[in-house]
């Protein structure tokens, strides 16, 4: 006869077991013999999985690398968080943080790429290390975007209260905006262009509608300073604020002849423009 003992998972120790027979004679006769099984540990290796980043994000700042390690023994583990910056091709050392599932990683310190993995490697010391990676790669933008140009569709001429004026703001790439006030453009005739549309995109309209008593030989914006985010803000995808300096006035004066008049009859529409 075969005996054959399967200890539980991840059991250890001894196991003692006694097999006893007893034949059916008269009077029956019993023989036992008793022995001793020895179950010795067997490391298991740990298992880790990267839950953040895994593909598609837009990092910049500080962001945080995100992971599940566990080891079947309960053994203490080393974390070793490393980077990519080309696909997997090279990798280099980050950081042994604890193994708390998530190390905050300052992006400010690597080049702005579009080919990043995170890998995280887990070890109990005894097994062989064994480690996962992000999923695809992500990015890390820390460049704020710039304005490119400021442009409007609207005919040249003279135009009186009530006209409406779109301008567009071009940026060097998609922004999205957070409305707050909304986002204004000081224009010199007096009046304001507000945000109309465009958040997602990299051109954002802003319309002015002209107002009595606002006047202007060559109507431009004020400075380069004049668009305000009035509360809101206006980000790229990666979180970074864009930097919200416009060309000189005078590109946007110099492509246009756009005259704001809203003075009646008889009045000097650009008394306050006069050296006199």
């Amino acid at each position: 006869r075969t005996l054959t003992y399967t200890p539980v998972a991840n059991a250890n120790g001894t196991a003692t077991i006694t097999v006893t027979a007893t034949d059916d004679g008269q009077p029956q006769l019993t023989f036992s013999r008793t022995f001793t099984i020895t179950v010795n540990p067997v490391n298991d290796p740990p298992t880790v999985t990267v839950t953040s980043p895994n593909g598609g994000e837009k990092w910049s700042g500080i962001q945080n690398a995100t992971w599940s390690a566990t080891d079947a023994d309960n053994d203490s583990l080393i974390i070793d968080i490393q980077y990519s910056a080309d696909s997997g091709a090279n990798w280099a050392h980050i950081a042994f943080p604890p193994n708390t599932g998530l190390y905050g990683i300052d992006t400010h310190a690597l080049p702005d790429g579009n080919s990043y993995l995170i890998r995280v490697i887990a070890s109990d010391g005894i097994a062989t290390p064994v480690q996962d990676d992000s999923n695809a790669v992500f990015t890390i933008d820390n460049t704020a975007p710039t304005v490119s140009s400021v442009n409007t569709t609207h005919a040249d001429g003279s135009f009186k209260a009530g006209e409406v004026i779109d301008l567009t703001v071009v940026y060097s790439e998609n922004v999205t905006v957070t409305v707050g006030g909304p986002p204004l453009i000081t224009l010199n005739s007096g009046g304001l262009a507000v945000y109309e549309s465009g958040s997602g995109a990299n051109t954002l309209t802003f319309r002015y509608t002209v107002a009595s008593t606002q006047n202007s030989s060559d109507l431009t914006y004020s400075a380069t300073d004049s668009l305000d985010t009035n509360g809101g803000t206006i980000k790229d995808a990666a979180g970074n604020n864009v930097n919200n300096t416009l060309p000189n006035p005078a590109t946007f004066s110099g492509a246009h002849a756009i005259v704001i008049d809203t003075k009646e009859l008889g009045e000097s529409s650009y008394d306050n423009a006069l050296p006199w």
